[in-house]
This record gives C-alpha cells, structure tokens and sequence, in this order.
C-alpha cells in the first residue's frame, strides 16, 4: 500500500507540473504573460510528454507497467535542452541516413544509422539503455505499423522501418 501510494504521490506531481506548463502556455498565447525560456522548454516537454501519454499510455503501462513507465517519463522531463536538441537532431540525421541507406545500400551508412539511433536512444532512455532494450524495441518497429509509419515518413520511403530493424537486429547479434 505504501509503494502505491507513493506512484501515487509522484503520479499527482507530475501532473501538477503538466498543469502548471499547459497553464503558462495557455497565458502566453493569450498574450497575458511572458514565458521564459526555461518555461517555454519545460512546456514543450510536458506537451510531447502529454501527447505520448494520450496516444500510448495505457498500452505502454500494460506491457512495462506503472513504474518503468514512471521512470521513463521522468527521465524524459530531466532531459536538458542541450540534450534534447541533441536527440532531435540525431532523428533529423536518422532520417537522412534511412533514405540514403535505401539507395545505396552502403555498410558503412548502415553503421551510421546503428550509431545514430543507439546515441539517440541512450539518450532518450538514459540508464535504462542496454543492447536487450535495443533489440527489442528493433523487434517492435517489425511489429507495430505506428513505427513503420514513422520511419517511413522520417525517410520519405517506404521501407526505412523495415531497414532500420533489420540493421539494429543485425549489429546487435
């Protein structure tokens, strides 16, 4: 009972900050107050968050339950700008690979793409990252077409998800 109410506890705050960020936001464009920029990214963080949690909360808590989705959207809300942008840009660079990858079928742009989405994932998963989390989620881009749409629309072609499964699942055996 008492580790349940602590999730709980935490549950509670961090909907209070999800609160308090959509609160700000909502007030800016409203044009009654000015948002710094801490603000500003920690609201883009809650909104993304918040987006995530919309689309795939339920499902994610099913299959990893409460406490390691818990400690991912923690990580996730710690996540610096810096870091962030990082992350973002590693997509952006992913993309580009995906596509190139798909033309020219070059091993060292297959490399590329295992670096850029391992940086990217260890970033987005922190301490979390192992080379077992890796495979798995590379086994689930195969599985759920959400994934496949995304990656396929990162690239622009059909075929990207389906590659960049195929490369994870490769290096990581």
């Amino acid at each position: 009972m008492e580790s349940q109410r602590g999730r709980i506890a935490e549950k509670q705050h961090r909907l209070q900050d999800l609160d308090l960020a959509i609160a700000s936001s909502i007030k800016m464009l409203r044009g009654v107050g000015k948002m710094s920029d801490s603000e500003k990214f920690s609201s883009l963080k809650a909104q993304r968050l918040a987006e995530n949690e919309s689309q795939f909360g339920q499902e994610i808590r099913q299959k990893y339950g409460e406490e390691t989705v818990e400690v991912a959207n923690q990580h996730y809300l710690a996540l610096s700008e810096s870091q962030l942008q990082k992350a973002d840009a590693l997509e952006k660079e992913l993309g580009t690979l995906l596509r190139e990858a798909l033309t020219q079928n070059s091993d060292a742009t297959k490399a590329a793409i295992f670096t850029a989405h391992q940086e990217w994932l260890k970033i987005m998963v922190g301490k979390q990252y192992s080379p077992a989390y890796h495979q798995n989620l590379a086994q689930m881009y195969q599985a759920d077409e959400r994934f496949q749409k995304h990656y396929d629309e990162l690239a622009g072609q059909k075929g990207a998800c389906q590659l960049l499964s195929e490369v994870i699942l490769t290096k990581l055996r």
